[in-house]
């Protein structure tokens, strides 16, 4: 997965093992090797073209998140802050 620097999220398959996508409320399709995906709030991805499907769940107002953080200094504005739902941290059971 890549995050790009418009806060936008995208899946690219790297290997021949087919790679599922399903937007939401859509059908599913194949993704094809090395041509990216935009992945957006509520579609999903998966390893079978029924089964292993994960949800993609983020905000989909990032840049005013970022607006509402504490101002930052020169050195602070290199650094970025991950969405919420990859900095949540799960335990495995």
């Amino acid at each position: 997965m890549i995050l790009k620097s418009d806060q936008t999220l995208w899946i690219k398959p790297t290997h021949v093992n087919p790679v599922f996508y399903r937007p939401q409320n859509g059908k599913t399709t194949s993704l094809t090797k090395d041509i990216e995906q935009e992945l957006k709030d509520g579609d999903q991805f998966g390893l079978l073209p029924t089964n292993f499907f994960f949800r993609v769940s983020f905000p989909t107002d990032i840049k005013h998140d970022n607006e509402t953080s504490s101002s930052s200094t020169d050195s602070d504005s290199k650094s970025r802050k991950l969405p919420t739902w990859m900095s949540v941290k799960r335990q495995c059971k």
